[in-house]
């Protein structure tokens, strides 16, 4: 199979413009709550405003609340509470 010149300069060219286009485009910085699986916000007030909805809030408490159970838990296995 034979290639002409010009279609190997199109795709040079394509490919060339691709990676231009590619370095020009700066990566989308996210804001992530660290809480909240799959959340992301564009900016801080998104932000504030998502620490205020009751999603977060659930979410917030469950982890506090998972937290100290592992403390509690972890207290009595220090103490000797399963010791014979």
């Amino acid at each position: 199979m034979k290639i002409s010149n010009t279609r190997i300069d199109e795709f040079l060219e394509d490919y060339e413009e691709d990676v231009q286009t590619k370095k020009e485009k700066k990566p989308e910085k996210k804001i992530l709550c660290t809480k909240c699986k799959g959340s992301s916000f564009e900016s801080n007030d998104d932000l504030r405003k998502h620490f205020k909805s009751d999603w977060h809030i659930e979410n917030a408490r469950r982890c506090t609340d998972v937290f100290i159970n592992k403390l509690h838990n972890k207290k009595k296995l220090e103490s000797g509470f399963f010791d014979s």
